[in-house]
Formats: C-alpha cells, sequence, structure tokens
C-alpha cells in the first residue's frame, strides 16, 4: 500500500513538468494594415513567439479568404530574413497555407512575418464605407501576451471611426490610427470596424458583395415567381383532404355513455382495448384468462432490495379460448412449459407481440367491426402524407443549400416555397389520416360504447362512481388492465378498505394478514398496468482571420 501511495506521488509531482516540457506563446503579435486608394488592403503580420522546451520544428499561419475578393502577393519571414522556398510554403487561396520550416529549436524566441495583399474588403453602404477585418487569427491555442494593430489610410481621407473589441487604448491621428491590445487568450479573434466616409476610396464594389447581392435577388425572384402555383397547389390539396374527408363519415353517428357500468358487448378485453386504441391488450389478457382459471398467478420469494417477484402457472387447458387467448399461450409459455416468471412473460410478449396482434385483428375482421375500404385509404393518407414531409423537407434542405450558390439560387427559391407547400401538405395528410376511420359503422358504434366504458373504469380508479364489489369488480378487473387503470383502481379500492383477492392469486404468507397480501397484489398490477410523457459569435460577417499555431 505504500509503494503504491509513494508512486501516485511521483506521477503526480511529475505532471506539471510533463505538461510544461512543449509550449509557446507570444509576446507580440503586431499587424500593420494599409489601405491603398483603390480599397486595397496591404497586411503586414508580425509575430514574436517564444518556445519553451521543444522540439519546434514549424509554425504555420492560414489566412482566410472569407469576406475579400482573394489573398494575393503572400511573403514570408523569420528573423527578419526572407526564405527560399524550401523553408516556407505557401498553398491554396481560402484559405492560403503558410508554414516555416526550421530548427528544431527550443527554449528560444523567433519572430516571423507574413504579407499579403487582402482585395476587396472596404463594404459600400448607404452612406459610409466600411472596413470589418479579423485582426488576428482566431483560431489559435496560444496567448498573445500583447498586440498592436496600425490602421494607415491614404492621404486626403477623413479620420474613420475605429472601434475593436478588448482594445486597451485607441490612438486616432491623420492617415493612422493605432489600436493596443493586452493578455488575449487562446481563441480570441478581435474584429477591427473602421467607419469611413461615403467615396473615400475609389475602386468598385467587391465582387463577392455583388455575388451575393445577384444571389439573394435571384432567390427573391424564385420565391415570387413560385408563390401564385405554390397557392393554387395548397388550396387543391386542402379541398381534395376536405373533400375526402367528409365522403369517409360514417354513416351512422353514435356517442359513448360514460355512464355505463357493465361491458358494452361480449368482446374480451384485448379486443375491447384495439377498438379503442389503448395499449394494455397483452395484460388484458392475462387477467381475463386468470379470471377464467386458465392461470394462477403466485408471489414468489423477494429478491434484491426487497422487490418482488411474481410466477405465472397454466392451471386449465380444458377452457375454450378465442384464438388470440391460444396464440398469447403459446407465446408467453415457451415450448409448452406450465409456469413463467413474470419477466420471462413480459419479455417474450415485447418479441412475440406481433403475433398476438395479428390474431386480435383477425378476429375483429371477423366480426365485421373493419371496413376495408377505409383502411386502404387511411393507408393511402398515411403513406402520402410520408411522401409530401419527405418531399417537403427535402425541398428546405436544397432551399438552404442553394441559397449559397449563385447559379441555383432562383431554383432554390422556388424549392423553398414549394417544400414549404408539400410540408404542408403533408402535415394535413398526416392529420386527416390519423382521423380518418379504419372501422365499419357497427366497430365504430362498439368502440364508442367501449370508449364509454373506459370513462367509467377510470372514474372507478378516481373514486368519482361508486365502487362496486364481489363478482362485478372481479369481471371489469381484466378490462381496467387492459384500459391501463387497474393499478389505480386497486389501489383506490385498497385506501377505501374495499380489496379482495381474487381467488387466482395467492401472495406470500404474512404476518401483517390481508394488508401485505392486498400490497402484493397492488405491486403486481404495477408490473402490469400499461397506463395511468444560439447566438453569432463576434465578429461574425468580417473579413479575414485563420488560424496560426507552431508544433
Amino acid at each position: 500500500m505504500r509503494n503504491w501511495i509513494r508512486s501516485v506521488a511521483v506521477v503526480l509531482a511529475l505532471t506539471p513538468v510533463c505538461a510544461l516540457a512543449k509550449d509557446y506563446s507570444a509576446d507580440r503579435y503586431d499587424v500593420q494594415l494599409q489601405l491603398t486608394p483603390q480599397g486595397t488592403l496591404h497586411v503586414t503580420e508580425t509575430v514574436d513567439f517564444r518556445f519553451e522546451g521543444g522540439p519546434f520544428t514549424y509554425v504555420y499561419r492560414n489566412i482566410a479568404a472569407t469576406g475579400t475578393d482573394g489573398i494575393r502577393n503572400v511573403r514570408a519571414w523569420m528573423d527578419g530574413e526572407r526564405l527560399p522556398a524550401g523553408r516556407v510554403q505557401i498553398s491554396g487561396s481560402s484559405p492560403v497555407k503558410v508554414r516555416w520550416n526550421f530548427g528544431p529549436f527550443s527554449d528560444s524566441t523567433h519572430k516571423f512575418t507574413v504579407q499579403y495583399d487582402a482585395l476587396g474588403v472596404i463594404r459600400p453602404e448607404q452612406d459610409v464605407q466600411r472596413l470589418m477585418w479579423r485582426a488576428l487569427p482566431g483560431d489559435r491555442s496560444y496567448r498573445i501576451e500583447s498586440s498592436e494593430i496600425t490602421l494607415e489610410y491614404p492621404a486626403g481621407i477623413a479620420t474613420p471611426e475605429v472601434s475593436v473589441e478588448r482594445a486597451g487604448r485607441i490612438d486616432a491621428g491623420p492617415q493612422r490610427t493605432v489600436v493596443h491590445m493586452q493578455a488575449l487568450r487562446r481563441n480570441t479573434q478581435p474584429v477591427l470596424t473602421a467607419v469611413f466616409r461615403a467615396n473615400s476610396f475609389t475602386g468598385p464594389p467587391p465582387d463577392w458583395m455583388t455575388r451575393d447581392d445577384r444571389r439573394r435577388e435571384d432567390f427573391a425572384k424564385g420565391v415570387r415567381a413560385s408563390l401564385a402555383p405554390a397557392f393554387l397547389l395548397l388550396a387543391l390539396g386542402l379541398f381534395g383532404a376536405i373533400t375526402s374527408f367528409r365522403n369517409d363519415r360514417p354513416t351512422l353517428v353514435v356517442g359513448s355513455d360514460p355512464g355505463s357500468r357493465m361491458p358494452p358487448g361480449p368482446q374480451p378485453p384485448a379486443i375491447a382495448a384495439a377498438l379503442i386504441g389503448k395499449p394494455g391488450g397483452s395484460h388484458g389478457i392475462l387477467y381475463e384468462l386468470a379470471r377464467r382459471g386458465v392461470l394462477r398467478i403466485e408471489e414468489a420469494k423477494s429478491g434484491f432490495m426487497g422487490s418482488r417477484h411474481f410466477t405465472i402457472y397454466r392451471t386449465n387447458d380444458a377452457v375454450a379460448l378465442a384464438p388470440h387467448e391460444r396464440t398469447f399461450l403459446d407465446v408467453a409459455f415457451k415450448g409448452g412449459a406450465s409456469a413463467a416468471t413474470l419477466e420471462e412473460l413480459q419479455s417474450r410478449l415485447a418479441r412475440k407481440w406481433s403475433r398476438i396482434r395479428q390474431a386480435i385483428r383477425a378476429e375483429i375482421r371477423a366480426e365485421g367491426f373493419v371496413d376495408e375500404s377505409r383502411t386502404a385509404r387511411r393507408r393511402w393518407l398515411f403513406g402520402s402524407a410520408a411522401a409530401g414531409l419527405m418531399i417537403g423537407f427535402t425541398g428546405l434542405i436544397f432551399a438552404l443549400v442553394g441559397l449559397k450558390s449563385a447559379g441555383i439560387a432562383m431554383i432554390a427559391g422556388q424549392a423553398l416555397v414549394y417544400g414549404a407547400t408539400v410540408l404542408v401538405l403533408g402535415i394535413v395528410l398526416l392529420i386527416a389520416a390519423s382521423r380518418s376511420p379504419k372501422w365499419s359503422d357497427t366497430g365504430m358504434m362498439m368502440a364508442s360504447r367501449w370508449r364509454g366504458y373506459a370513462h367509467y373504469l377510470r372514474d372507478l380508479s378516481r373514486g368519482r362512481v361508486p365502487a362496486p364489489g364481489g363478482e362485478e369488480f372481479e369481471q371489469l378487473l381484466p378490462y381496467a388492465a387492459a384500459f391501463g387503470v387497474a393499478h389505480s383502481l386497486l389501489r383506490r379500492q385498497a385506501k377505501e378498505g374495499r380489496a379482495v383477492l381474487p381467488p387466482w392469486f395467492a401472495a406470500l404468507p404474512s404476518p401483517d394478514g390481508d394488508g401485505a397480501e392486498i400490497a402484493a397484489l397492488i405491486a403486481f398490477t404495477s408490473s402490469t398496468d400499461m397506463g395511468s410523457g444560439a447566438g453569432a459569435g463576434a465578429g461574425a460577417g468580417a473579413s479575414g482571420g485563420g488560424s496560426s499555431g507552431a508544433g
């Protein structure tokens, strides 16, 4: 143990040394910006790198051409010496990549200089001309101790209004403004903004701005040209959806009976749950088969942290079963077994529920509750809705991508309008499909009655209506499980002192008497119940910038 502690102490003691073994920072990073009468920006960047540890073999500067008509005439120096082609590599256009190769250097300071011309940086606006320039590389991992940014402009041009984020001091004078900054942290990217009077520079508007203006104009033309056809398409689509929905209304007008206290039909719980769209059909089958003596549920010994476990036994195979009930037993009791834990049963039902659902659907069809033409129409509406949503989203994505390209900006504007239109139609069709009936008139009448019974069971579980007892309560419990209110119903019964163990449920013996046994039943219902859900960064839109570093 002592040796282990000593080893950890050695590692911790050496960690700072290892972290500082190779590091670098910039003592100074000065930038000189010289504007010509035509508006070209001549840039000179000089950085004094302090290398600690090492070795270091290169320094790089990637110059972004964003918001310019290009970067030209790039040259580089190191320690005041113009480097030959092998010692400095210059490539690319946006960004322009400059790499100094040297060394190896360790524990020393060296000066690196790069010069270049940036074209098309003066932005004409309504009454002024504006320069916005990312004066320092924003994507960098080193600290800058001090920086001096100097802006020079031709004689005869009035002193501009200059602002820079994090500027310590700004000294303005004739044809020259100097910005002083200190202690710039990693990735800090100050943007120099200089506002000149209109017509201070004689050069034409930047090509990139002209292209942007043309692209926006073409996009707007595409939008305007497609508004009328898109509106007509939307109107026709809405008219067709409304007409189809009206023609598909049932011929029988039925309403639910929220006061019904007895099951409104002979349908078993799983069929009733399917008719009203409830998800607890499998548990309704479980409780119904237990009520009829096919299954028996017994509490097993407590598990970890006192968790309750239950085992389900097959006790009587002579009872007449519906097809979906036989399928349920085949799935739940694998290989004809006579017992399964609740966890095993639920896992098997989750994997093979589609088999039981198919049997339930077949029985619903056999009872005449399904209208095939309505089902086909409903399926068509869902398919059309899915296609509309997919086409609409595709159009919107194309519009966003095409907006950045001058060649297809007009098409992108049309894609935006048509994509939004088709997307709206897809949403309308989705709503229509969800509200479109698939049941026959008889099926809708039975579904309405079962909704009324489900409403009664929900009120019963909330204590809003008097609770039945004895055989009537045992009969409604499977439906409560299918409709997702069995747990809350039994808790209500227990709170009122009316809960009684059904004959098909056996709890572990307890000295606490019936209270503990009822608690076990409530825990079982709890295990089976299905019921009861940007901001913009600094300097956005400025020209220049890029990245810098060493290694």
